[in-house]
């Protein structure tokens, strides 16, 4: 026992704290989570509980239905759907791989797992009329500032992939951290916990319960 002490206390000292009690804490000191969107991404596709969380929501929202409707008449609050419209025809088939649920699953997922809160999509154009809307990666959005650090668009990048695009060319749909912070952040202390508990059984089986 005394050995396997003394390969611990090499390896773990930097770790150890004496309060001033006597006491020895064996706690690590606390390191800060990384909240930034592509860590977010992986904790959403590696955590079974994060993703069938957001999964659900996603899903659901494949339900409702956007609507585009137009005033009876001029006073009236009556209103008609319009079920030609050319966006109601925009939305059912934002783009020829995508349904309507398709692309609402993808504005939730990007608003969940995003730090700070974004949704990206591409516009399509055809004879200067929107044809089609294109989901992009918020981790791989970057923003463009001019001199005066104005924003004047964003950067897609994929590792030597690379397109610019104004802000004319992009359907945005951002809420401030402030007071609108991504669900996923919030919660990844706990989700931190969780996987360093599963981690702790996987190992401690793994090494036939020692």
């Amino acid at each position: 026992m005394s050995s396997l002490w003394s390969t611990f206390w090499k390896r773990e000292s930097k770790a150890l704290t004496i309060e001033r009690s006597g006491t020895v804490d064996l706690l690590p000191p606390a390191r800060p989570l990384a909240t930034d969107t592509a860590d977010l991404q992986n904790r959403y596709t590696s955590n079974e509980l994060v993703f069938a969380c957001l999964n659900i929501k996603a899903q659901s929202a494949r339900d409702p239905r956007l609507v585009v409707e137009q005033r009876v008449r001029q006073g009236s609050d009556e209103y008609k759907p319009l079920q030609t419209h050319p966006l109601r025809r925009l939305l059912s088939r934002p783009s020829a791989t995508m349904t309507e649920g398709d692309f609402l699953a993808a504005a939730i997922i990007s608003w969940d797992t995003s730090n700070p809160r974004r949704f990206f999509a591409e516009k399509e154009f055809r004879n200067g009329l929107l044809v089609g809307l294109h989901p992009l990666n918020p981790a791989e959005m970057f923003p463009r500032y001019d001199g005066q650090r104005r924003l004047i668009g964003y950067t897609w990048q994929s590792g030597t992939r690379r397109v610019e695009f104004s802000l004319d060319e992009l359907l945005i749909r951002a809420a401030p951290s402030w007071y609108n912070p991504s669900p996923l952040a919030v919660v990844l202390g706990s989700v931190a916990s969780d996987q360093g508990q599963t981690d702790y059984i996987r190992s401690f089986f793994a090494n036939g319960g020692m």
